[in-house]
């Protein structure tokens, strides 16, 4: 949703302002000057929805000039394939090389017609595609579906993820202008009771792509355009992560869309319960299903991801003895747990990280049926030794132009990482968006926040008045303007306080700005600003007949908001190939809160000095006091950077669920490879490690509060015996 403009703002309050005094009857307004009053407030909210009518077409206000379809697709694969090679690096996908991720044709019952897929005529037959192939073909077995839909199902941890990563960096590798550009989408956030799939690929786009917001052909923005024109290729990760009761109309928005090209990744079981659910599988759409990593597969992999022991030809690695024993003896019970276990990507990468990247650890471990009897506990076992191992080391060498890694107590950072599991579980969502680390919070705790909140700005509006005052109490000043001025700034401070903490309990109602290159436009909003902040000022000063000192007020009003407006040129188009990492978009957000507040407080500067000047009235001091909270109510209302201030940096750090300094911990936990990052958010680097910390932080506090009970039984146990030996 396109946000108001800054002109517009700067009007809300004035027009608010005036029919509040005129109801309350502190402005005098002679009986000839009063039509006068009506016409400008009537100009004023014309201009206002002048203005938002103008910005909402395609090159308007804003001036932007934008760019075309072709431009911005050209634009949006350098940014895709940029981000993806990286994390895929970070990921060690080809260290040493990639695993034999194999698939075959899922049954019939799985897929649509032949006919439906290879987009035949009707009356026309169309005989079976051969779909059987492995990671590095991935491409070419795409290319072969004449419908450009395919489903990928695979069970936890089988590679689903990394298959389509690595379609969409090979499309990519051979992408021309006009072909479809490949982008990922994580589809557990996807609502198809709330939003379409276009509106949902759309708002995923200008979160991810902020440069797509533009305005491009037809009066849409350029994710609008690129999405309408299939311009892109969605590769829809995670359809079994949608919420439960939502699988089956998730499938039907998919299958009415069947112009969309697409890939889809799920678990087999919730997709065959859709399918049930539905009686249709996704229409135009083939199937496969990936396939177990064999012992073969391992013995290939595993030695070549640690360091050899002993010299010359009798060489070998510390794998070498378990796998010999799923060779030699494939059907004893031990063997049997691990070659279960280790068939998967995600498996075979947490015991690489456990025990090939530890000498420390001996991986023979794994095939003591005492300790673990179960391919369940074996799997309990790699999971939660998985962050202990990622932790091993005090500290890391990032490559250059990250920040350097912390060390991090391995108690202190488990406890962190399984309240951020926990937060999501709440959430129902995958996704860690900095902005929503408070969402979760129940309101007993949210609403002294606001009144913190709410009682600072309220100190800020006394103490900015103390120095107004001083001036005008020396000779020649004016006595009563420390009063009302004190007045307009503790009002402003109390609609910014409940505002705020409104705001605190529907966490949605704002999400990050971001700070743009100011457009060719910017001239123009400025001298609109002037124009309307002139008319503003007549009716805010126009208390008397004295028509010079309301020129006046005026000229000083249309100033201070012209200057505020002209910030407003700030919100031009940013280059799409600027896709935003989570450090990004916190510091973006936060240049734009204190942006648009210098803009309030430069406004209220100039109407000081301007006041000052043409020796203004008393009901100066009450607009300069208005200004300074409007100012507050920018940088803290309207940016959610204070609120992660608040919450991520103050109250969660305080409580000791998250670390001081939240940013610099998952910045680290993503290059341990604990956490993966999607755009301007992180996810765990599998659900399944995520379900396993959440579980194990709620089992956790749940001893410690049992612990607690028991002290305080013991206790009282304690004091009731010492009371009676004192009674004898």
């Amino acid at each position: 949703m396109r946000r108001p403009s800054l002109v517009t703002i700067a009007l809300v309050p004035v027009l608010l302002g005036l029919m509040g005094n005129l109801v309350m009857g502190t402005v005098k307004v002679p009986d000839r000057a009063r039509l006068w009053v009506w016409v400008a407030t009537a100009l004023l909210v014309v201009a206002a929805v002048g203005i938002e009518v103008r910005r909402s077409r395609p090159g308007g206000w804003a001036g932007q000039a934008g760019i075309g379809v072709d431009a911005a697709a050209s634009q949006l694969a350098v940014a895709v394939r940029t981000q993806w090679r990286q994390e895929e690096e970070r990921r060690q996908v080809h260290t040493p090389f990639p695993l034999a991720v194999r698939w075959h044709a899922v049954p019939d019952a799985l897929m649509d017609h032949w006919a439906n897929i290879c987009r035949v005529p009707a009356g026309v037959g169309a005989g079976s595609l051969e779909l059987t192939g492995q990671l590095d073909r991935i491409v070419e077995i795409y290319r072969r579906i004449p419908s450009g839909r395919l489903v990928i199902l695979g069970r936890a941890g089988s590679g689903k993820t990394v298959l389509a990563l690595r379609l969409v960096l090979d499309l990519l590798d051979v992408w021309t202008t006009g072909d479809p550009v490949p982008v990922i989408f994580s589809l557990g956030s996807w609502n198809p009771s709330t939003a379409s799939l276009r509106e949902w690929l759309c708002d995923r786009l200008v979160r991810d792509y902020p440069g797509l917001v533009a305005p491009g052909p037809a009066g849409m923005s350029l994710a609008a355009k690129l999405v309408n024109d299939h311009r892109i290729l969605p590769v829809l990760d995670g359809f079994d992560e949608i919420a439960t009761g939502l699988h089956g109309k998730a499938l039907t928005a998919l299958s009415a869309a069947t112009a969309m090209p697409l890939l889809l990744t799920s678990r087999p079981q919730e997709y065959r319960a859709a399918v049930a659910a539905g009686a249709a599988v996704l229409t135009g759409a083939a199937g496969v299903e990936l396939a177990d990593l064999t012992p073969a597969d391992l013995a290939d992999y595993l030695p070549l991801t640690t360091r050899r022991a002993g010299t010359g030809s009798g060489t070998t690695t510390v794998w070498d003895p378990v796998l010999a024993c799923l060779r030699d003896r494939p059907s004893s019970l031990a063997t049997a747990n691990l070659a279960a276990v280790l068939s998967t990507p995600l498996m075979i990468g947490l015991a690489r990280t456990i025990y090939s990247d530890n000498p420390d650890r001996d991986p023979a471990v794994l095939l003591d049926t005492h300790q673990f009897g179960t391919a369940t506990a074996l799997e309990d076992h790699l999971l939660g030794a998985f962050v202990p191992a990622a932790y091993q080391h005090s500290w890391l060498h990032l490559p250059a132009g990250h920040r350097r890694a912390r060390g991090y107590e391995l108690e202190r950072a488990q406890r962190w990482l399984g309240y951020i599991a926990h937060h999501l579980d709440r959430l129902n969502s995958r996704d860690l968006a900095w902005w929503q680390l408070g969402k979760t919070l129940p309101l007993l705790e949210i609403l002294p926040l606001g009144m913190i909140v709410m009682i600072v700005c309220m100190l800020a509006g006394i103490v900015v008045t103390l120095p107004f005052w001083l001036v005008n109490e020396l000779p020649g000043g004016y006595g009563g303007e420390f009063a009302v001025g004190l007045l307009g700034g503790l009002q402003a401070a109390l609609l910014l306080g409940n505002t705020y903490s409104f705001m605190l309990s529907f966490p949605d109602l704002v999400q990050p700005g971001r700070v743009q290159r100011p457009t060719s436009g910017t001239t123009k909003i400025v001298l609109a600003g002037v124009v309307i902040g002139f008319v503003a000022g007549i009716l805010i000063w126009l208390l008397n007949d004295n028509l010079e000192s309301a020129m006046q007020a005026g000229l000083a009003g249309g100033l201070a908001f012209g200057l505020v407006s002209g910030l407003g040129g700030f919100e031009g188009p940013v280059d799409i190939k600027a896709a935003p990492s989570p450090w990004d978009l916190l510091i973006t957000d936060r240049r734009k809160a204190a942006l648009q507040a210098l803009g309030w407080w430069l406004a209220a500067g100039l109407m000081l000095g301007l006041g000052s000047v043409l020796e203004l009235d008393s009901g100066f001091g009450y607009a300069f006091g208005l200004l300074f909270g409007y100012g507050l109510w920018h940088l803290v209302g309207n940016s959610v950077w204070v609120r992660w201030v608040v919450f991520a940096r103050f109250w969660l750090p305080l409580g000791g669920r998250l670390p001081w300094a939240v940013m610099a911990f998952l910045d680290d936990a993503h290059q341990r490879g604990v956490l993966r990052q999607t755009g301007p958010v992180y996810q765990f680097r599998h659900a399944r490690l995520q379900d396993h910390l959440a579980g194990h932080y709620r089992n956790t506090k749940h001893h410690r509060q049992l612990a607690s009970d028991q002290g305080r039984s013991r206790l009282a146990v304690l004091t009731a015996l010492a009371d009676e030996d004192a009674a004898h």
